[in-house]
């Protein structure tokens, strides 16, 4: 050792010192002032793997250890002498200092310097960290991992520790609660979230400061729940909390928040689109019907206000026929507006036949004569959808208003249109029922010269008078008919319903009861060989005893009307886009099902299923193209099963099929149901060619792969409802998408 540095040391103490470093876990250097190395021990050798050839001559000198270093290339390229020179160079300065060092074989070394006290050299710690700096690494790219996952996910996502601050959370959480980004930073405490939701109105007229109070202590308790939230604007969001624990103890908050917007309004507009569609059916009055399509489009969005004005009969001024929620004064000063281009939303549309979005009232040219009254109304956006009769006649506006400035979204379009259309049904048939009404009026005034065909037959039914109107409706002149049997006017179909309305007279004139006047509606054979529908009015008459002696009666042609009433039930029972049956019809269908499981002892199967990976092809290309793969996927479900078997659309993209009559025994019930369902799934998965099309250009073809999630459920005779049935198989068939999609799951009733 030099002198320097052990003089105060004794001779008998440098051997102690020596076994101390050697003990170290790490390298240990030991220099004096001129850079002559005092000590080292042997973990240094082995860190910087120096040979025993280094220390044949006692201890090296710095300089000595740095050529050698820069020679093997330990400090990078250049110079050998220059690298060395530099090392020395800064030794020299005796500083404090601490860095890391990987050499060429990869080991990280963290390399400490300190000096001695009063100048008397100084003293190097080299540790290995390579295996703590590879754990930083690790550690990082996990971090990455998971912000790159969080991100991704549809889904809202924040982690909360203990004390209810937010240590995570994903973009889409901001996205989702309208959160500006300079709330989100470090430290921020569930509190302040709160609050800020509670100042902007996102729970209603509440204290804020009570409001942040009541979360904070629910919170506290760290109680999984789960609950739909409604904001202002009408977005649903669903949220859901787990307790997150570390070694057995609750340590936080992992709460996810996701949009059903569109899934909650889709499942609203179903209810009010069939209630509305049985209004139709059932002949309720336009008012009436108008009605309900505006309020079942101010539940699907309650930030909604809705009005539908109807052209008058010259087709140059707007009348209100539903505003329910639009203040009195509001829509009396709009009805009798004449339609022209900039004529506000609605009368604009009206003139154009176009739909006319306009996001701030305040600002658009065309509400420059209205801005006052719709301020006055605190009416701050309008979008008016045309109504178009079947034909393409402009029969009126459906407009949409909200409270604040705002941009329709493609879902709002698509509801607007699809509510449009249900408007143009109700008007039509309105104005349908009204040419009836009138014509049934000139019926009772006119003879010989009516549209409706007056006839007379004997007790028989042979004919004895038939009026023109027959062969302008038919076709057959009056001396083809005279003297034919009256079922000979009738299809085979309407043969059977005259001869059992006839049976039925008979008994009740047997039993002593005198009938009148019946109405009954039959298919009419014309001698072009076309079929058309009358409705028909007839009764006997009779002699001075009162026993029949022939009828009378007068046909009129209802086949419009039987159509209108068809397309109504089609619109009532089945979905538009597929064909399909709806909902609707699918719950009967499913009570049908379950009667005959329940005569027959054989089981049954729901099959419940999603497409998975649906929604990108709609984000990217559209509806349109979307609604062109559900039509064909409707096309290969209907393939895969038999005519017994009902195919239905759920909504969206779900799809359920109902398998009857099986067998008697589960197990192989189970396996029938299996094999129809991989089926299904083997169809599904195939890839769909869609075109695209462009207007004025020639169209594209994308090719798109969609697999599906399967859920099935068993049942037998009466043993669970409907909603159970339903609910197992779509269960099942969220554990197929858990599990990974493009897979089958059965319900097991013993989970």
């Amino acid at each position: 050792m030099s002198e320097t540095l052990v003089d105060d040391v004794k001779p008998e103490n440098t051997d102690v010192l020596q076994t101390i470093i050697d003990f170290l876990p790490s390298g240990i250097t030991l220099f004096d002032p001129d850079l002559q190395m005092i000590a080292c021990n042997e973990q240094l050798k082995q860190l910087l793997n120096f040979p025993p050839e280094l220390f044949k001559n006692g201890m090296p000198t710095m300089y000595e250890l740095a050529i050698f270093n820069a020679r093997r290339g330990d400090y990078g390229p250049g110079d050998h002498e220059i690298l060395a020179q530099q090392v020395l160079e800064r030794a020299r300065n005796m500083e404090p200092h601490v860095y890391e060092r990987t050499r060429p074989d990869g080991t990280v070394l963290e390399i400490r310097g300190t000096p001695l006290p009063d100048g008397r050299g100084f003293v190097t710690i080299y540790t290995d960290i390579t295996e703590r700096k590879r754990a930083e690494q690790e550690a990082k790219r996990t971090a990455t991992y998971l912000d790159t996952v969080l991100n991704s996910l549809p889904q809202g996502v924040t982690v909360m520790d203990e004390q209810l601050n937010l240590v995570l959370w994903n973009e889409r959480f901001l996205d989702v609660l309208e959160l500006p980004q300079e709330l989100m930073r470090t430290g921020v405490r569930l509190e302040d979230v709160i609050r800020y939701n509670a100042k902007r109105g996102d729970y209603g007229a509440v204290d804020p400061e009570k409001k942040v109070q009541e979360v904070v202590d629910l919170a506290l308790r760290f109680e999984p729940h789960r609950m739909e939230r409604t904001r202002p604007q009408g977005q649903t969001i669903d949220v859901e909390g787990r307790t997150m624990q570390i070694d057995g103890k609750v340590a936080g908050f992992i709460t996810t928040y996701t949009d059903i917007t569109e899934r909650k309004q889709a499942g609203l507009y179903e209810q009010f689109r069939s209630h509305t569609l049985e209004m139709l059916a059932s002949g309720q009055p336009l008012p009436a019907i108008l009605d309900t399509i505006a309020r079942g489009m101010e539940q699907l969005n309650p930030a909604m206000l809705c009005s539908v004005l109807l052209l008058d009969s010259e087709g140059r001024h707007l009348e209100i026929g539903a505003a329910p929620s639009l203040p009195d004064f509001y829509s009396t000063a709009l009805s009798g507006t004449e339609i022209g281009m900039g004529v506000c939303s609605s009368g604009t549309a009206a003139f154009t036949g176009k739909r006319v979005i306009v996001n701030d009232i305040a600002t658009h040219p065309f509400w420059a004569d209205y801005k006052e009254l719709a301020a006055s109304a605190g009416l701050s956006a309008c979008w008016s959808q045309p109504i178009h009769s079947s034909s393409g006649q402009v029969l009126g506006t459906l407009a949409i208003y909200h409270r604040q400035p705002r941009s329709p979204s493609e879902y709002d379009l698509s509801i607007m249109e699809q509510s449009a259309h249900l408007a143009s049904i109700a008007i039509e048939r309105s104005a349908a029922a009204e040419k009836i009404h009138t014509s049934e009026a000139l019926y009772r005034l006119l003879t010989e010269d009516t549209a409706d065909v007056v006839w007379k037959t004997d007790g028989d039914l042979r004919f004895t008078y038939i009026s023109p109107a027959d062969e302008r409706l038919r076709g057959y002149r009056a001396d083809e008919v005279l003297g034919s049997h009256a079922l000979e006017m009738f299809t085979e179909e309407g043969a059977a319903v005259v001869t059992e309305m006839m049976r039925k007279r008979m008994i009740a004139e047997k039993n002593g009861e005198q009938t009148g006047f019946v109405i009954f509606e039959a298919q009419h054979r014309c001698k072009d060989g076309r079929v058309i529908w009358g409705e028909v009015l007839s009764k006997p008459e009779r002699d001075a005893q009162g026993a029949i002696t022939g009828y009378h009666g007068i046909t009129r042609e209802i086949t419009e009307r039987k159509q209108m009433q068809d397309q109504v039930k089609q619109l009532a029972f089945y979905d538009t886009l597929t064909n399909l049956p709806n909902r609707r019809l699918l719950n009967d269908r499913l009570a049908q099902a379950m009667a005959a499981s329940s005569r027959s002892g054989c089981y049954g199967a729901l099959i419940f299923l999603d497409l998975d990976k649906f929604k990108p092809l709609n984000d990217t290309h559209g509806h349109a193209v979307g609604d062109l793969l559900l039509s064909e996927a409707g096309d290969r479900l209907t393939g895969c099963v038999r005519e017994t078997d009902t195919v239905a659309r759920f909504g969206g993209d779900e799809f359920v099929v109902i398998l009857r009559d099986l067998t008697p025994d589960k197990a192989t019930s189970i396996s029938q149901a299996r094999i129809v369902a991989e089926k299904i799934r083997s169809a599904l998965s195939e890839p769909y060619r869609l075109p695209i099309r462009h207007e004025g250009q020639s169209d594209d073809v994308i090719e798109h792969r969609c697999t599906a999630s399967i859920g099935v459920s068993m049942f037998i005779n009466h043993e669970a409802s409907q909603d159970d049935i339903l609910k197992w198989a779509d269960k099942a068939m969220y554990q197929a998408k858990e599990a990974g999609r493009n897979s089958i799951w059965f319900y097991d009733l013993q989970t």
